[in-house]
């Protein structure tokens, strides 16, 4: 008898849009996505900019290497180190909450976001750039390409 080949691993994200920041080139938090790790954690916010992924600094690197860096097998773990991004007035902040400025990581388990969970994430942001369908298919999955400002 036939052993069926294993299956593919499924790519997973952490839940983030990101964007480049055009006056300094840095990696930003456009959207935190609802029902992502990141969200979950609690700790990264809009307007936060990404230093490092496991390490390895984004400084100088195109935002599609960021995402190789960042995307893995799904319940794999990334650590990012990121720097808070300014803090909106009228915000209260809450013990143990990250000054603006102040650098900090977290380690984020990585999860497959359904397209359901998008497609919340942009109406409630109220965000119209798209990125590939990301459902696998049954026993596996291939990377969709990534443009910029698309989910991981």
């Amino acid at each position: 008898t036939e052993s069926a080949p294993p299956a593919k691993p499924v790519v997973a994200g952490i839940g983030l849009l990101l964007k480049k920041d055009p006056g300094d080139h840095g990696v930003l938090v456009k959207v935190v996505t609802p029902g992502g790790a990141a969200e979950a954690d609690g700790n990264i916010r809009q307007g936060d900019e990404l230093l490092a992924v496991d390490g390895q600094g984004v400084d100088g690197h195109h935002l599609h290497d960021v995402f190789d860096m960042v995307l893995g097998e799904q319940g794999t773990r990334v650590t990012l180190t990121m720097r808070r991004g300014a803090v909106q007035s009228g915000t209260t902040l809450q013990y143990g909450d990250h000054q603006e400025g102040e650098q900090y990581e977290v380690t984020l388990a990585r999860k497959f976001l359904s397209d359901l969970q998008r497609e919340i994430s942009s109406q409630v942001h109220h965000h119209v750039e798209r990125s590939p369908p990301l459902e696998p298919p049954p026993g596996a999955h291939s990377p969709a390409p990534v443009a910029q400002g698309s989910y991981l």
